[in-house]
């Protein structure tokens, strides 16, 4: 049983991903290309890691980008057969605008709850089993997300 636990969300874009999603919003792309700016390609420290997981802070500013990168994160960690994916995020570095706390952990649920089903179906595991996918948040308050999905209110 292979398991993902307290994986960030941002560590999950792909790169062509972030280069479509970029084009639509109007995002320049980062020195050197999306995937220099979001791949780690040899360990380093965790000064280096956050560069790489704020990279893909400016795609991730709509409803349609996070769920669509939240999607993409299942159907990938269930392409390399991953039985459980927790992904990490921070809501508050995500929301905008028009686009709040609320909104963006509704668009990763979402994304979530998509890519379970998309994975499951193009699985080859037993007929009617899912690969779990769990958001974990980082929100200012605990309360803040239980009040948008009932998978927030726990202690």
């Amino acid at each position: 049983m292979g398991l993902n636990l307290h994986t960030h969300l941002e560590g999950w874009v792909r790169p062509e991903t972030a280069a479509d999603l970029a084009a639509s919003m109007g995002v320049p792309a980062p020195d050197g290309g999306w995937e220099h700016a979001l791949r780690m390609t040899e360990p380093a420290d965790l000064t280096v890691f956050l560069a790489h997981v704020a990279a893909a802070y400016p795609v991730l500013g709509s409803a349609e980008a996070m769920r669509r990168v939240a999607r993409e994160a299942v159907e990938d960690a269930a392409a390399d057969r991953c039985d459980y994916l927790e992904l990490r995020f921070g809501p508050s570095t995500h929301a905008r605008p028009g686009f709040d706390i609320p909104d963006v952990i509704a668009a990763a649920c979402a994304g979530l709850e998509e890519g379970s089903r998309a994975a499951t179906e193009a699985s080859t595991r037993t007929a009617g089993s899912r690969l779990p996918a769990a958001a974990s948040t980082s929100c200012p308050t605990r309360w803040e997300c239980s009040r948008v999905h009932p998978d927030f209110r726990s202690t």
